[in-house]
């Protein structure tokens, strides 16, 4: 027997209203709860280079659990005496920001052109303890194959974030010789150390990194935040 995919254990939820003289009232809603079971894949120890396993084994079905999550919205409405038809609503969603996994071993999500035969983000999860997904391959073609994360969705700018990835608009400045677009030096993933070694040191005193972001690898300068090489991955 084990957990269903919908188990939720634990859930809180804390509702409060005031009115308040003037014409105020606020409104507090929480919710915590447990995480969702996910299912996590073992390699043998001879196989620790080839692909993850197609399937796990059936007593390992969803024999973790994800971390709790908070979720918290708050509400200010107005409504001034002389107008009582007026309101002035001022909310607040996802007040302290919580960013927790929901999910971990759906083939194809979040990423529909990963994870879509192999379970990437679960044994991702199981190898290294890490959110936020990954893909298993050999990307610098050097018979290797090792895991390459992927830029998260909920790294983008919330604008973004919304629409799924860049605009067209910004999307083109993510070339050779252009600028990561504003707001998002901060949102890039360094390459693994292993990784960087494998390719060699850069050259002294370039003052650049070597960075994922948007399906892309990317050579940049810190300082300006010059693309000085890009390689696309996917």
């Amino acid at each position: 027997q084990h957990a269903l995919d919908w188990d939720q254990r634990h859930a809180l939820a804390v509702t409060a209203h005031f009115r308040l003289r003037g014409g105020f009232d606020v409104s507090w809603h929480t919710r915590a709860a447990s995480g969702l079971p996910w299912t996590p894949l073992y390699r043998l120890p001879t196989d620790s280079m080839d692909w993850p396993p197609a399937y796990a084994e059936q007593a390992y079905v969803n024999s973790r659990r994800l971390p709790w999550s908070e979720n918290t919205n708050f509400a200010v409405r107005f409504t001034p005496g002389l107008f009582p038809r007026v309101a002035v609503l001022l909310s607040a969603s996802n007040l302290f920001d919580n960013a927790t996994d929901r999910l971990a071993t759906i083939s194809g999500y979040p990423n529909p052109r990963i994870g879509t035969w192999y379970d990437h983000y679960g044994a991702f999860r199981t190898e290294t303890g890490l959110g936020g997904g990954a893909y298993w391959n050999d990307t610098d073609a050097d018979g290797i194959r090792e895991w390459v994360r992927g830029q998260p969705v909920a790294q983008l700018p919330p604008g973004l974030a919304k629409r799924g990835g860049l605009p067209p608009g910004l999307a083109k400045q993510l070339r050779k010789n252009g600028t990561l677009p504003p707001g998002l030096e901060k949102r890039i993933t360094a390459f693994p150390t292993e990784l960087s070694r494998r390719l060699g040191p850069l050259p002294p005193g370039c003052g650049c990194d070597r960075v994922f972001f948007d399906g892309k690898a990317l050579i940049v300068a810190r300082a300006a935040g010059a693309i000085l090489d890009l390689v696309e991955l996917f």
